[in-house]
């Protein structure tokens, strides 16, 4: 039996959301049509990455006057026990004496190899209620996930995943499984 303070890895639901999140403004962009061409001002590219009305839909949004509202997808962290780890060195070099800077040394544990299978489940609230142009978006961000396109990781690509999309069951019909139509 596993003593409840052995390690164990933690991937953290919000590290998983915000890269969702991007993938999701990103496919509600082409949806809408949104294509950035050199006119495009970057004040409207911020825009148009701040406020996306399916991320706000899904994901919430942050208010400084209080104003802000909470999201429809819920999601929990992930809690892997037992997977084949690696441990990946790093240090920081000195751009002008090209030689490590000291105290800047540390390394990161990463799943590596064939891992056990992982399992993340979400939970839309009221998606009757949601835009359907949202939920297309998001179909479309988690089929880049389980396909390998979309990378978790803090942009160091250490993290591609492979998997299916399970969706339970609707309208009193069999489970559906694979990419959205």
């Amino acid at each position: 039996m596993r003593s409840q303070y052995e390690s164990r890895l933690v991937v953290p639901w919000s590290g998983i959301k915000g890269a969702i999140a991007h993938r999701v403004a990103y496919h509600y962009n082409r949806i809408e049509r949104r294509f950035a061409t050199p006119k495009t001002s970057a004040e409207q590219l911020a825009e148009w990455a701040e406020n996306n009305p399916a991320v706000i839909e899904l994901f919430g949004q942050v208010k400084d006057d209080g104003n802000g509202r909470a999201g429809r997808v819920i999601g929990h962290d992930l809690h892997l026990v037992e997977q084949p780890i690696s441990i990946m060195p790093h240090n920081s070099i000195d751009r002008f004496t090209q030689g490590v800077r000291d105290g800047l040394l540390f390394s990161e544990e990463l799943v590596s190899g064939n891992s056990d299978p992982m399992t993340l489940s979400l939970v839309i609230l009221d998606a009757a209620q949601a835009d359907a142009r949202a939920l297309t978006a998001l179909d479309r961000a988690l089929e880049d996930l389980v396909h390998g396109r979309l990378a978790l990781g803090g942009g160091r690509s250490h993290g591609y995943c492979s998997g299916r999309i399970v969706r339970p069951q609707q309208a009193g019909g069999a489970a559906r499984e694979g990419p959205a139509a």
